[in-house]
């Protein structure tokens, strides 16, 4: 009896499974965070890049019209949880955008969040 359960191989599947599906998960939702701090960074970018040729072209625009723009170009994101900055100079416009992003698993990763900026430069 003791010899037919050393080499009885029912279950092996199962407990491999088992063994291999926390670092599986693991990866998988790294790879979910990843992709959503870069397509949150992608529109960071677009939005304070769309302001600030906004803010180059338009004559009469003022840092709050430059602002307000930057974050209706935000699709997606609660713009009201973003910092945006606008300076509009003599001979150019710069915005800025800087948003924490929090982790939708904690303690999947070191840091409980990280923090994204974008900065566009658009000469007048």
């Amino acid at each position: 009896m003791k010899r037919r359960l050393a080499f009885d191989q029912s279950g092996a599947a199962a407990i491999e499974f088992a063994l291999v599906l926390p670092a599986l998960l693991m990866m998988m939702l790294g790879v979910v965070e990843f992709g959503r701090a870069l397509w949150t960074q992608g529109t960071l970018q677009y939005a304070v890049e769309e302001a600030a040729r906004y803010g180059a072209v338009d004559d009469q625009a003022s840092s709050t019209g430059v602002v307000t723009r930057a974050r209706a170009r935000m699709a997606g994101l609660d713009a009201a949880a973003v910092t945006v900055t606008a300076t509009l100079g003599a001979s150019s416009v710069t915005v800025t955008a800087s948003q924490s992003l929090n982790w939708l698993v904690p303690g999947l990763l070191p840091a409980d969040a990280v923090s994204l900026s974008a900065t566009a430069t658009h000469p007048r």
